[in-house]
């Protein structure tokens, strides 16, 4: 799991990894306040990759949402955004994400469908510059998951699903891309990441407790 350091991380220039150095140009990105929340360079980062590799998914999910006038699912997905998007240090994304939650709360339907479209737009456009820094990694050099982990893993991600911590769930998550998932896993690590993205609350209790049925 991503756990934040309650040290007070050193966030002078010099301090940040080149990757981090890259984003300072970005405009939409207040890299210390990213590392603040995060405590740390190395946190900060993973919730950096989190955050642009779900994006597009989540657009879509958000966009559906609208179509199908589901505004308890939408209103679900704009709060998780609004935090993730603090945790990267996006405050403009967050602080327009929560106002579209609130409007969602109290079935504001109108100003949610002026308002998403710029939403959505500035969201693309955030984690498309922050994808356009990542340093290119060559997945054979990450060390593979032993199934102990990923199975502590997935009982971690189930029990903050049923808690409705997507938070907690989507940290998870992040800290597993810094591994390389063994190829017997890789259909249900995949299906379990779509699910997290479209918020599948049933989907995802559905999956777990296949598993430990078949188990």
């Amino acid at each position: 799991m991503i756990t934040v350091n309650e040290e007070e991380p050193d966030i002078g220039v010099n301090a940040l990894t080149p990757f981090l150095k890259s984003l300072l140009n970005v405009p939409d990105i207040d890299v210390a306040d990213g590392v603040t929340s995060c405590g740390g360079n190395e946190t900060y980062e993973k919730v950096l990759m989190e955050f642009t590799t779900t994006a597009a998914d989540k657009i879509k999910v958000i966009k559906k949402d609208i179509e199908e006038e589901d505004y308890k699912d939408y209103t679900i997905r704009v709060h998780s955004l609004k935090s993730s998007a603090r945790l990267a240090g996006a405050k403009t994304l967050s602080r327009h994400a929560a106002y579209l939650e609130k409007c969602g709360d109290t079935l504001r339907t109108e100003e949610i469908i002026r308002k998403t479209p710029r939403l959505l737009n500035e969201y693309k456009r955030i984690a498309s510059a922050i994808e356009k820094a990542v340093p290119k990694e060559d997945p054979s050099k990450k060390k593979e998951i032993t199934l102990e982990m990923l199975k502590e893993a997935y009982q971690a991600i189930y029990e903050s699903v049923l808690a409705f911590d997507y938070d907690g769930a989507d940290n998870v998550m992040a800290e597993l891309q810094n591994y390389r998932i063994p190829e017997a896993e890789e259909e249900r690590f995949n299906r379990l990441t779509l699910l997290l993205t479209n918020v599948d609350h049933d989907g995802i209790e559905a999956m777990f407790r296949g598993s430990k049925q078949s188990g």
